[in-house]
């Protein structure tokens, strides 16, 4: 019994370090890229410096983000438009947004480079 105990402690801790690496993956560093709707031909590109694109080109727009959590706000560039604030996880090379303002928006891009 004790041998079971062990063995279930062990698997315990795995599973633990396992979805802490994984989450780690939500970072700000992890979204720098381009990044394709699996739907349409929708994109995101995220540089490093805090600017990005999306849109489907020619008709794209340009904004500032920035990551804080699991959370992504987007700001435009066109005052105009208002802020965006999504949640999003990166598993392998699939980046999930899930809207913080409207729940069931959630739409999946796959990395493209």
């Amino acid at each position: 019994m004790k041998k079971l105990w062990k063995a279930a402690a062990a698997t315990l801790l795995l599973v633990l370090a396992v979805g802490l690496f994984t989450a780690c993956g939500d970072s700000a560093d992890a979204l720098v890229g381009h990044w394709h709707s699996n739907i349409n031909e929708f994109r995101y590109e995220f540089r490093a410096n805090g600017t990005g694109t999306r849109g489907v080109t020619p008709y794209t727009e340009d904004f500032r983000w920035e990551v804080s959590g699991s959370n992504i706000t987007m700001r435009f560039t066109d005052e105009r438009t208002l802020p965006e604030e999504w949640g999003f996880t990166i598993r392998r090379n699939m980046l999930t947004f899930t809207n913080r303002l409207r729940p069931g928006y959630v739409f999946e891009f796959e990395r493209t480079n």
